[in-house]
């Protein structure tokens, strides 16, 4: 399941690379260093059985980041009852794939995709529906054997 991961970030579709451009990885090791992320934890060879805690996971690469990651089957600790959650050391929590992602962009200071036009953020947002569609038949799959 590693490797679907891995190959996450680097997907070809009809020989276009997902336009994500990282070129200038945002590093912000300061800021992250007061937070931890909640995920469901590790199951079957996979690193999780959530397809948002993969996602948040793969965007983590992404920005470079090095926020510790903690592994809980309790949604209920996140504000919207949902995994993945990020907790900072001041009592912030945010929950939510979308609101996670959010925040380590406010964290960072920037969005990860300035960069895109906006016909590249289209394509992106289809290549992330068709990536997080394949990943869930992916999962059910490896937790069926």
């Amino acid at each position: 399941m590693q490797k679907v991961v891995d190959s996450f970030l680097q997907v070809t579709t009809s020989g276009f690379l997902l336009p994500i451009s990282i070129s200038n990885a945002l590093n912000f090791e300061k800021n992250a260093t007061s937070y931890s992320l909640i995920i469901h934890p590790p199951a079957y060879g996979c690193p999780s059985l959530d397809i948002p805690c993969i996602q948040v996971s793969a965007y983590l690469k992404f920005l470079n980041c090095k926020i510790p990651i903690e592994y809980s089957n309790e949604p209920l600790i996140s504000p919207t009852n949902e995994l993945p959650c990020l907790l900072s050391n001041y009592g912030h929590a945010v929950g939510g794939l979308e609101n996670v992602c959010k925040e380590l962009e406010y964290i960072a200071g920037k969005e990860i995709n300035f960069r895109l036009s906006d016909e590249q953020r289209a394509q992106c947002m289809a290549y992330e529906s068709l990536i997080s569609r394949l990943l869930e038949i992916i999962v059910v799959f490896t937790c069926s054997k």
